[in-house]
């Protein structure tokens, strides 16, 4: 179960990077690379990169976490046609190929070309090696490994014009009844065709990389069994790294999903809440009006007293004292007596504060106004004077003021 996971297009992605990389004979390295997007049943042809010298060039040429399939040729690599032997193992066919040499020392791919025949394919472990270990050391995933041109054996049935000869950018190869009859090593970029596969035009230069990156999407190919182990781990971390980044965002939605339902269902019932205590509030209509009455005549009763309309006062003796000794050349604006302590607010009992009287007029000159004011500290009923607020444009215009006066005790003047 877990390997068909592993190829379900859901854990696969939707995109992969096909490349190709040439071992040149100075031991130098060029990569080439195809960008494939599956849309469907559509895989389509996103980037091209071509020649690239560097590992790091290679890495920004690739998009995030994109999985990558790679076929290697060049220096170092020994491909020789071998007649099949069914009881023939890694052993026999390597020394085949290089006699006396130990399978300890090299990886061995077997193409498989009709029933007779196999292409043996050769390359020293510590080469491939290396060059996984260099690719993997920047974050790149390789999933699949291919010796050679042999990629392209895979996508021979869906060219539209079946070639009895392929060229790749250093290989030509020979097809026979849609198997590759015979490989010949060509000079780089010698033979320049175009293939065309489906909607997509391939030239000879990208038709490896297309083809390494295309046996992705399709499962069931005969797929190259993998004869590297640290690419074989390296496709079960991409797996695992799949998996783990689905199954986050899995939970991810399920949660906002649980979030929109409880949204919905919360909505649902404020809702009829809302219309239950509108027809309650209708029902206790009539009662909520005779408290209301009832609360209107304990703050003016309240207010009253505040005032002191109830019981006989002598808050006019203060007014009087104030006019009494007011200068011809101050003008009053407003005397707020017993001001309040704070905004009115509804069904709130009104507080005042009985002790203070707070006075705002205007005058020219500021040694008018602090003598009155030194007149009024004279006063018995008068505890303490404080300006509140001073200001005069210039000389010539009124000045405003505001005085608060702190009384002893208004009742006992």
């Amino acid at each position: 179960m877990l390997e068909s996971l592993k190829n379900s297009p859901f854990f696969k992605g939707r995109t992969v990077a096909g490349i190709y990389l040439i071992i040149l004979p100075d031991g130098s390295q060029s990569f080439d690379i195809v960008i494939l997007k599956r849309n469907k049943s559509l895989i389509n042809v996103e980037k091209t990169s071509l020649s690239i010298n560097d590992i790091d060039e290679l890495n920004a040429c690739l998009p995030a976490s994109v999985p990558v399939c790679l076929s290697l040729s060049g220096k170092g690599i020994v491909h020789k046609k071998i007649k099949a032997e069914k009881s023939g193992d890694d052993f026999y066919y390597l020394n085949k190929v290089l006699p006396n040499a130990s399978t300890d020392e090299f990886y061995i791919q077997k193409t498989e070309l009709t029933d007779d025949f196999y292409y043996i394919s050769v390359i020293r472990k510590e080469i491939i090696d290396e060059i996984i270990s260099n690719i993997n050391s920047k974050g790149i995933f390789i999933v699949d490994v291919v010796i050679g041109p042999f990629a392209i054996k895979n996508i021979i049935p869906f060219l539209d014009q079946q070639a009895k000869n392929i060229y790749t950018k250093n290989f030509e190869l020979t097809i026979n009844d849609f198997y590759i009859e015979n490989i010949n090593r060509i000079e780089i970029n010698s033979k320049n065709e175009n293939y065309k596969l489906s909607e997509e035009n391939i030239t000879s230069e990208l038709i490896i990389p297309f083809a390494t990156g295309f046996n992705y999407f399709i499962p069931d190919i005969k797929q190259f069994k993998s004869i590297i182990p640290s690419v074989s781990e390296l496709k079960n971390d991409f797996f695992y790294k799949q998996f783990i980044r689905i199954f986050g965002y899995g939970i991810l939605i399920f949660f906002l999903v649980l979030l929109m339902v409880n949204y919905f269902v919360f909505t649902n019932y404020n809702q009829k809440y809302n219309e239950l205590s509108y027809n309650y509030s209708q029902n206790e209509e009539l009662i909520e009006k005779l408290n209301q009455l009832k609360q209107d005549i304990k703050l003016k009763e309240s207010f009253v007293y505040q005032l002191r309309m109830i019981e006989p006062s002598r808050i006019s003796f203060c007014a009087d004292r104030i006019a009494y000794l007011l200068p011809k050349e101050i003008i009053l604006v407003q005397i707020n007596i017993h001001p309040l302590k704070r905004k009115l607010k509804k069904y709130k009992e009104p507080e005042f504060s009985n002790e203070i009287i707070q006075i705002s007029g205007k005058c020219r000159k500021s040694t008018v106004l602090h003598e009155w004011i030194k007149m009024l500290k004279s006063e018995k009923w008068v505890k303490e004077i404080e300006i509140l607020n001073v200001s005069q444009e210039n000389k010539y215009s009124f000045g405003e003021f505001t005085i608060k006066i702190t009384v002893t005790n208004i009742d006992s003047i």
